[in-house]
């Protein structure tokens, strides 16, 4: 079973990730195993990647939760589970699905593959000030700041924002090791930004900044790769 791993961060958050190699027959079968219940999969899910992602997110509840449990969403898209009062976000891309679970306060998350595509979309995700600071042709630096406004989007939770006027992020340096962290921005709120490369991915987490306890450097910060 290729659950990756629970990465913790100095908020309370942890984020649980899967990396999805099954078929959809072993993943059926390994919730049926686990006494998860699968009928509510909308039978109009006829897409393998996403049917796939959504028995791993069952998959991952029950990991979490110790039973078996089903995500339902807000109407201003907010993650949940009736069973608990945990604030949740999640993310998924091509091969990974990830949970992020918090006590005390709400999480944003976001995880994306390396790649070049995201630089034919930079004017449409990034303001003025943030083109100043971010090269033209580095990717990685590129998905930083993707992965960051996305997860400001999520934490942020507010409907009708745009990722390149509304949400915005403090200069930073992309590095191939350890944690980045730097401030986000969306209207009068103030988040902490702590991404990371996770082999083929970027992994990024925004929490309230009054919620993280270091200070946010902009640069390559005390944890090493995992």
């Amino acid at each position: 079973m290729p659950y990756t791993c629970d990465i913790p961060y100095d908020d309370g958050t942890h984020i649980h990730l899967w990396e999805v190699t099954e078929t959809t027959a072993d993943l059926m079968a390994l919730c049926q195993r686990r006494g998860i219940d699968t009928s509510r999969i909308p039978t109009t899910v006829k897409a393998t990647t996403r049917r796939n992602e959504m028995l791993v997110e069952r998959l991952l509840l029950q990991l979490i939760f110790g039973q078996p449990l089903e995500l339902h969403h807000t109407d201003d898209g907010q993650p949940y589970v009736v069973e608990s009062n945990m604030f949740l976000s999640v993310s998924h891309t091509y091969g990974m699905v990830c949970i992020a679970v918090n006590a005390d306060h709400r999480i944003g998350i976001d995880v994306e593959r390396k790649g070049t595509r995201v630089l034919r979309v930079r004017d449409k995700f990034l303001n003025e000030a943030e083109q100043g600071f971010i090269p033209l042709q580095d990717a990685e630096a590129h998905l930083i700041a993707w992965t960051a406004k996305e997860a400001l989007f999520k934490v942020h939770g507010e409907r009708g924002v745009s990722l390149s006027d509304d949400i915005r992020v403090d200069a930073f340096k992309a590095a191939t090791a350890g944690l980045i962290t730097f401030m986000g921005h969306c209207g009068d709120s103030d988040y902490a930004v702590i991404t990371r490369s996770w082999y083929d991915h970027i992994l990024t987490l925004a929490t309230p900044a009054a919620s993280y306890p270091h200070p946010l450097r902009g640069g390559t910060g005390k944890a090493g790769r995992q």
